[in-house]
């Protein structure tokens, strides 16, 4: 039987919203310890609160991990994929990674039916075409 482990460490992210496109943008708290304005892509700048730390604390109990045959997919009942596909998480995150919104969209539009409910696999498809 193979013993649950804990994560060694968690990467946080702080998303901001545009006040005029809408765009996200993604920082990590490192950067925000310096940074004072966001930069969009539309060229808008505007002040953010400059963020020196973030506390997080970690609660699991074993019996909340799933065992190895369901997060592997081994189980002989797989569930129908009912997750709903939200294009604007795939544009902001394209943004964020340097893609235009035009170009984001176009390509999550030619590839959306490719979507099996997992982002980081979507994503990954994304980038790589």
């Amino acid at each position: 039987m193979t013993t649950a482990i804990k994560p060694i460490r968690v990467e946080v992210d702080c998303v901001f919203r545009c006040p005029d496109c809408g765009c996200e943008k993604w920082y990590t708290v490192h950067e925000l310890q310096y940074r004072t304005l966001l930069e969009c892509v539309c060229g808008h700048k505007t002040p953010i609160i400059q963020v020196k730390s973030i506390d997080i604390s970690f609660g699991c109990t074993v019996k909340s991990i799933p065992s190895l045959v369901q997060y592997t997919g081994l189980a002989n009942k797989e569930e129908p994929n009912t997750k709903a596909f939200n294009s604007n998480m795939f544009i902001s995150t394209m943004v964020t990674l340097g893609y235009n919104k035009t170009s984001a969209c176009q390509k999550i539009k030619e590839c959306e039916n490719l979507y099996n409910g997992n982002d980081e696999d979507f994503l990954t498809l994304l980038l790589r075409t």
